[in-house]
């Protein structure tokens, strides 16, 4: 006997859709459990069950990741030095945010810029 299993895509919850946006428009705000909470008006446990549903990701992985999109396209349409970019976007550590751009696109920051030119 032959089952078709499908999977039910859970609904876009409208709130986590602005959360999306408002992350998304201030990518080097310093975020809180508590402010993601007030800007949906969820609990914390219910914040990151729908943000995992909505985007596929946890909040605390998801915004280090947007951070690190906005820095490589920086890396790519400006000249400016890496550890402003790095402080544009929300690391305070320009180190820190090497490493973590390392392990997310597996080069450098100067090989990214490099690469690209």
């Amino acid at each position: 006997e032959y089952t078709l299993q499908l999977r039910r895509q859970p609904k876009q919850d409208p709130r986590i859709s602005v959360l999306v946006d408002y992350i998304l428009d201030h990518p080097t705000k310093q975020f809180t459990t508590e402010t993601l909470c007030r800007i949906t008006n969820l609990s914390p446990s219910t914040l990151r069950r729908r943000f995992k549903d909505n985007t596929g990701k946890s909040p605390s992985t998801f915004i280090p990741d947007l951070r690190l999109m906005v820095a490589a396209r920086r890396l790519l349409v400006t000249d400016a030095r890496i550890s402003d970019i790095a402080y544009q976007v929300g690391f305070e550590d320009p180190n820190y945010f090497s490493r973590m751009f390392r392990k997310n696109f597996g080069v450098s920051p100067q090989a990214y810029r490099e690469n690209a030119q």
